[in-house]
């Protein structure tokens, strides 16, 4: 342990990083404060509500990492979530430029919890 007394060395068994961080959109100020707060949100936690395909209740806004954990569990907070995540998000992109180059396309699938891929 280093700190301003200078380093100390403990032995031990078990160590714990409680951390206690909690995604919040209210955080992520490279939103605008008016499109963090018109989106949907999931559970008490404050992040945003994400689809299938990642994408936020608002359409073309997709979203990976950790204020995903709350739609899609744990591993999102983690690399090993970027796996699952890329496919997905990408598919979930092309999916909406397609639409702007020729055809409408509805508002994101959020707000039913963990949906089933959708496969465009």
């Amino acid at each position: 342990m280093a700190g301003p007394e200078g380093t100390e060395t403990w032995e031990t068994d078990h160590v714990i990083a409680a951390t206690g961080f909690t995604p919040s959109l209210d955080r992520t100020e490279v939103l605008a404060p008016g499109l963090r707060g018109s989106l949907r949100r999931a559970g008490a936690s404050g992040a945003p509500e994400v689809g299938a395909l990642f994408e936020s209740s608002h359409p073309g806004l997709f979203l990976a990492g950790l204020l995903t954990a709350p739609s899609y569990g744990p591993s999102m907070r983690f690399v090993f979530g970027a796996g699952y995540t890329a496919g997905r998000l990408v598919r979930g992109v092309r999916r909406r430029l397609r639409a702007s180059a020729g055809g409408a396309i509805g508002r994101p699938r959020t707000g039913g919890g963990r949906q089933a891929a959708v496969r465009t």
